[in-house]
């Protein structure tokens, strides 16, 4: 749940949008961006509309010259098998997930929670928050020889001043993932039914979340699932 593997390069080249030659872009965008924004740019949206569920914003006005959305933020998550997992988590499933990082990046922090998994419902407890991590990124300009490791080295969910950051940016995650679908029994390809009220999470295990990270240049992540896009890209 760290920069160094939510944040990947994004290069868009449209050398016919008047602006984007050359043009920089910071704001947090995602990968789930990309399929609206090339429907966009090849004239599909004007004579297709887009299916209503289908995730993701058009960035060819970003492209454009629009200015930067400052609270735009980009979403990944993250599950865990268990404490200190080893990664193997590929070949486990679903019904083995103990808990499940669910992080938010803006311009200027990243936050994840760590929240138990409902088995039962193949949702996250978002009621039953095990850890807190946010780092600070407000000087991270992406750049320089220890940009990879420098910016998620110390954990500051707990200290005061960062309190209304916390709070912000936990209103951003329940607002994402409080839509979550409720699926019953293991695995993602069961049928949707309404989500159950108690939320009763299995146990889990899980570090304290001081342990800090790494942060590489660009940026991003993807709203519901798999994947990862920007911020900062050249155009």
């Amino acid at each position: 749940m760290f920069e160094n593997d939510a944040r990947v390069p994004l290069l868009i080249r449209a050398p016919f949008v008047s602006h984007s030659v050359g043009r920089r872009i910071a704001q947090p965008v995602e990968l789930i961006d990309v399929f609206v924004t090339l429907a966009d740019l090849s004239g599909a949206m004007r004579t297709h509309a887009l299916p209503s569920a289908l995730e993701g914003r058009t960035l060819a006005p970003l492209l454009a010259g629009a200015p930067s959305n400052e609270s735009a933020a980009a979403f990944t998550l993250y599950p865990r098998w268990r404490e200190f997992d080893n990664h193997s988590h590929c070949f486990k499933p679903y019904e083995a997930i103990e808990a499940i990082g669910l992080s938010v990046r803006t311009s200027g922090f990243r936050m994840t929670i760590w929240t138990a998994w409902n088995v039962s419902w193949n949702k996250p407890a978002l009621g039953t928050v095990r850890a807190i991590e946010l780092y600070d990124h407000r000087s991270d300009l992406g750049i320089g020889p220890h940009v990879f490791d420098e910016f998620e080295n110390e954990n500051l969910a707990a200290s005061p001043q960062y309190a209304p950051v916390v709070e912000e940016l936990r209103g951003l995650l329940h607002e994402q993932f409080g839509r979550w679908e409720a699926r019953p029994g293991p695995g993602p390809d069961a049928l949707p039914v309404a989500a159950k009220s108690d939320d009763v999470a299995k146990p889990l295990l899980i570090d304290d979340g001081s342990a800090g990270g790494a942060a590489v240049y660009w940026a991003g992540a993807q709203k519901t699932g798999v994947g990862a896009a920007l911020p900062a890209a050249d155009v």
